[in-house]
């Protein structure tokens, strides 16, 4: 079942945690692993689906300084692996120019969405369907993990995917001056 959450309905669609790890990396490496597979960070009852965590190498938490590190953290239900692509060219756009790019014309909507769907031809997936459900017991209800919550503990595969990426020297700097005005 598919949920719209206004922004306005629900003021917490992301998280923000701000932590400080000194000079221990090894603490740096526990917080990147569980910001890469903490289920707990995200909330898909309540829409909330990102996560930003800025980590500071020393006590100054008003402005990042060299050797800080930013955690986005999506849900993959909400960012897959072209929308990292995406995001990443749109953010290295914004702190190059210190603008984001707004283009109503470009932005997808539900509606337009939900008609391409409907567009699409469905005969695989219903020759799929009929061969797994060929011999179920109709008259029992099927217990598929998309008609119920996922419990949070069950058996998870932990695959996912990380991508890591480091900005050049004159982005950092761009950075860092814009932070600190």
């Amino acid at each position: 079942m598919q949920r719209i959450v206004e922004p306005i309905e629900n003021e917490e669609l992301f998280a923000f945690c701000d932590s400080e790890f000194g000079m221990d990396d090894e603490l740096l490496t526990k917080i990147m692993y569980d910001e890469r597979g903490n289920p707990f960070h995200f909330d898909l009852t309540s829409g909330r689906v990102c996560r930003l965590h800025v980590l500071h190498r020393n006590s100054n938490r008003n402005f990042l300084q060299k050797g800080d590190a930013i955690i986005f953290n999506f849900h993959h239900a909400l960012f897959d692996f072209p929308s990292m692509l995406v995001f990443q060219r749109d953010l290295d756009r914004a702190y190059k120019t210190g603008q984001l790019e707004l283009d109503d014309e470009n932005e997808l909507r539900y509606l337009d969405y939900s008609i391409t769907e409907r567009e699409m031809p469905m005969s695989m997936a219903n020759a799929f369907w009929l061969e797994t459900l060929r011999d179920y017991a109709i008259d029992r209800p099927l217990s598929l993990p998309f008609d119920r919550y996922r419990v949070s503990n069950e058996q998870r595969t932990g695959r996912g995917i990380s991508v890591s990426f480091t900005f050049g020297s004159d982005i950092s700097s761009a950075f860092l001056k814009y932070a600190v005005m």
